[in-house]
């Protein structure tokens, strides 16, 4: 039905994308600043793609209507690859044995969120594994190397064929996944719960003619966009609480008895993250000391003047954004703001309101955002980091194995907040 498409074809469309122009209004701490269709980040801004004559939203369909009306089945079947994965990424733990904290956990979850987003066929092959781990790491190494190296005038002349290489490895998982797609299409394979079926089934309600080609390319790169923007930020956020478990052998222990009492009670199942509150607070605290980005919803005014509603004026080519870090540490909300204490959300949710769970976005928590920009994977990013950090201090001892002492100092990237990558922590079987 569809023609075969060639890795030149992903020249035109292996760009980045972002889902959906800004519609309506952000918020920020006292919920006073809105930003409207003029105040679009450079970043941010949207590529639609017209596909049979409709502009279609791939990722934010993906998500919303795809994995979140999925949930607890999306959720079991991650707890079933994390057997797999743990045992994969992590091997024979008889015996004390030193890993890279945040190597194996960020492979842990790539693992587990590809399940989800490609389907097990891919997830578990080691082609799509090694490409996919090339181009998202060749992100950091590409943009290392321009970013802090003394280049000087050379940072722009180096900048081309440093990005081809980035291109190349884009290629590669491009060329894989879009391959996915096509089998799914021409052998009408079963119905999976992944995002390449539930994109697929998307493009059964746009009116079109068969014969018109899909962008395979386009499609592809959404998928591993996701793919990217949920492992990641999953494996780092359970490094960063890892250590200060690590650090506090009571706390560890008073989450592993609620663990062990949540599986008692519905077993190692989908259900079990509904009965862990006092490990959705130590989640939350994690993300409110290291949030992935200090700075978020970054806009820049484009075409006319943005005028506020209590007139403030701004002219075009103004940026503006959110200090995330600072607010998230603001001594008017949170008491000991730049103290640890997982305990924090749980202490204010005794009202029994579950503003405070760490999936819940609000105007003192943007770590995913806020109003209609708020992160629409956040649930199921929250899911996986209980299901493999729960697999993990239930069934392992934990030691550092870092000769600093202490928490690992994290790095500070143009405004993004990474663990130490080198830091390696003691992990056995428990018994």
């Amino acid at each position: 039905m569809h023609g075969t498409v060639h890795p030149k074809e992903m020249e035109e469309l292996a760009v980045p994308h972002c889902s959906a122009i800004v519609e309506a209004n952000a918020s920020v701490v006292q919920s006073a600043l809105r930003v409207g269709r003029e105040g679009v980040c450079e970043r941010d801004q949207a590529i639609r793609k017209a596909v049979h004559g409709l502009v279609l939203e791939l990722m934010v369909y993906t998500v919303k209507k795809g994995l979140n009306s999925r949930l607890n089945e999306a959720t079991q079947l991650c707890i079933e690859e994390c057997a797999l994965a743990f045992s994969e990424e992590l091997g024979d733990c008889s015996e004390f044995k030193s890993v890279g904290a945040l190597e194996a956990f960020c492979g842990i979850a790539h693992r587990a969120a590809s399940r989800i987003l490609v389907g097990d066929r891919l997830c578990r092959d080691s082609s799509f594994k090694a490409a996919s781990y090339s181009y998202f790491s060749g992100h950091g190494i590409t943009g290392g190397i321009l970013l802090y190296l003394p280049l000087g005038p050379l940072r722009n002349v180096l900048a081309t064929p440093l990005s081809y290489f980035q291109r190349v490895r884009q290629r590669r998982v491009l060329s894989i996944v879009a391959d996915e797609f096509q089998r799914r299409i021409s052998s009408n394979v079963v119905s999976n719960v992944d995002a390449i079926d539930w994109t697929l089934d998307m493009l059964k309600e746009v009116p079109g003619k068969p014969e018109e080609p899909l962008p395979l390319f386009q499609m592809s790169h959404e998928v591993v966009h996701i793919l990217g923007a949920s492992h990641a930020p999953v494996g780092m956020a359970i490094t960063q609480l890892m250590w200060h478990m690590i650090l506090r052998p009571a706390d560890l222990a008073a989450l592993r008895t609620e663990a062990e009492d949540a599986v008692a009670k519905v077993g190692f199942t989908e259900r079990m993250v509904e009965f862990l509150p006092l490990q959705d607070s130590f989640i939350q605290e994690t993300n409110r000391l290291y949030p992935n980005n200090l700075v978020s919803v970054q806009r820049v005014i484009t075409g006319e003047p943005f005028v506020f509603q209590d007139g403030l004026k701004l002219p075009a080519g103004t940026r503006l954004a959110f200090p995330t870090g600072p607010h998230l540490r603001d001594p008017d909300v949170f008491d000991n703001p730049n103290e640890f204490d997982g305990y924090r959300f749980v202490k204010l949710t005794e009202d029994g309101v579950k503003r405070w769970a760490a999936s819940h976005a609000h105007q003192h928590n943007l770590v995913f955002g806020y109003g209609n920009h708020v992160c629409p994977g956040r649930f199921f990013a929250v899911r996986l980091i209980k299901v493999i950090f729960t697999k993990l201090i239930m069934e392992y001892d934990i030691l550092s194995d870092w000769k600093g002492g202490g928490v690992p100092p994290s790095f500070h990237v143009e405004g993004s907040i990474f663990p130490h990558t080198r830091a390696r922590i003691l992990l056995r079987k428990r018994v």
